[in-house]
């Protein structure tokens, strides 16, 4: 903890070091971030077909992220017209298909082919 902040009492059972589980729960916070920012992507051409914000966010929430990311696929290739988004959505769709793979994890020039 922080010093200047009050301490929580740390779990008597084997739960981990208090500082490797803080860093497990950064991650899981920055994963979720991730996967909530795919939404604005998964909306923006499938809104502009005609289907509700409602409808829109239904899919979108009971979808997996390997639906999600296919859907974002399917729609910006059929209905982008810039070339150099529709090249942003595939590396977006190579890094979220690689990124299970503990070799693949990072964001480094080159991880990605």
């Amino acid at each position: 903890m922080e010093p200047g902040f009050p301490s929580d009492y740390w779990p008597l059972y084997a739960s981990g070091p208090e500082k490797h589980m803080q860093a497990l729960g950064v991650i899981a916070v920055n994963y979720n971030l991730f996967e909530g920012s795919l939404f604005p992507l998964f909306a923006h051409h499938i809104t502009r077909a005609g289907m509700t914000d409602e409808e829109c966010k239904y899919t979108f929430w009971n979808y997996d992220n390997a639906q999600r990311i296919g859907a974002i696929g399917f729609t910006f290739e059929r209905r982008e017209t810039e070339q150099s988004v529709k090249d942003c959505i595939v590396h977006l769709q190579r890094y979220w298909n690689n990124a299970p793979r503990s070799d693949t994890f990072s964001c480094t020039p080159g991880s990605i082919s």
